[in-house]
């Protein structure tokens, strides 16, 4: 569930991760949608701090999702799979590509910006949704081992099936229980 680069040694990251239509669901604080601004293709609205695309969003959403360019256990979450400079958008194979801002070129000898982020994507371990999973995750665990992953496990306790559900589950199905009783005996 952690991005990439709070990993263990031995583990796996973004193996699922919070999809776009979740984040959305996180109503603003003034109550309107969660919808994001991120305008449309041909004209995609940029924000000089990427943390600001969240800005005024439920304070929930930041507490069960890690987004792009936010701070988790001390390290800059960089989702990205490249950059815009002066409306230029820039795009390269991985994360150790390194982009100029001062000549406006990829530069891995004097580049200061990385054009891939190190969380994601592209690749099998990095966030393809663009966001990874907070709720649940131990943040007191030391960086690496988040959930204490390895090959063949963790030791993260995950909530599959709240016992909250279980008791509205239940409650529904005697409501149909007793809905489809009463309706048997209306027919006899």
């Amino acid at each position: 569930m952690v991005p990439r680069g709070l990993k263990g040694p031995d583990g796996f990251a973004s193996r699922m991760c919070p999809t776009l239509d979740l984040v959305e669901e996180f109503e603003y604080v003034d109550g309107s949608p969660g919808t994001l601004n991120v305008g449309t293709p041909s004209s995609p609205v940029f924000y000089p701090n990427p943390l600001d695309l969240f800005k005024n969003k439920d304070p929930r959403c930041l507490a069960t999702i890690i987004v792009p360019q936010s701070t988790f256990k001390g390290l800059t979450i960089d989702i990205k799979s490249g950059l815009y400079d002066q409306g230029v958008k820039v795009e390269a194979g991985d994360y150790t590509t390194l982009y100029n801002p001062v000549t406006h070129q990829i530069d891995n000898t004097n580049g200061t910006i990385h054009v891939i982020g190190d969380s994601g994507p592209p690749g099998t371990e990095h966030a393809q949704t663009g966001f990874n999973l907070k709720k649940n995750v131990d943040p007191n665990l030391p960086q690496g081992m988040c959930v204490n992953s390895t090959i063949t496990g963790s030791t993260q306790a995950w909530i599959i099936f709240r016992y909250a559900e279980i008791l509205l589950n239940y409650a529904e199905a005697a409501v149909e229980l007793e809905g489809s009783r009463m309706q048997r005996t209306r027919l006899i």
